[in-house]
């Protein structure tokens, strides 16, 4: 299944909807979009609080190359943040299938970032 990946920025949240497999072989698209992304936020920082939302419903597999991905938009995009703004930067996993929850989960990925069915997160 091939990968696609698809950005939507409004303010201080970028949305990436993903889908297909995410490997070494396709990995070097989804880090070309958060390229883009850190490019746009040191230009115009977003207000706070900024929210990267990975939709991941669609997506089937990732191997460690996207675990890294994520772990480089965290350490890249925090910092850049923190400096402009003085706020850091939530990462939300959005309805995750099993293989990719279970690959975060044995790199401990999961520690550092939001698991949720739904974006926004219900109130409450």
């Amino acid at each position: 299944m091939a990968f696609e990946v698809a950005m939507v920025v409004t303010g201080p949240v970028a949305e990436f909807a993903l889908s297909g497999e995410l490997d070494a072989s396709t990995a070097p698209r989804f880090h070309q979009e958060l390229d883009r992304l850190t490019r746009l936020w040191e230009g115009e920082p977003p207000g706070e609080p900024a929210h990267l939302v990975l939709r991941m419903r669609d997506l089937v597999f990732m191997a460690s190359a996207g675990v890294r991905i994520i772990l480089l938009a965290s350490q890249r995009l925090g910092p850049v943040l923190r400096q402009r703004l003085g706020t850091g930067l939530t990462v939300y996993l959005v309805a995750p299938q099993q293989q990719p929850l279970d690959t975060l989960r044995r790199t401990g990925v999961l520690s550092s970032v939001v698991v949720v069915e739904e974006y926004p997160p219900p109130a409450g």
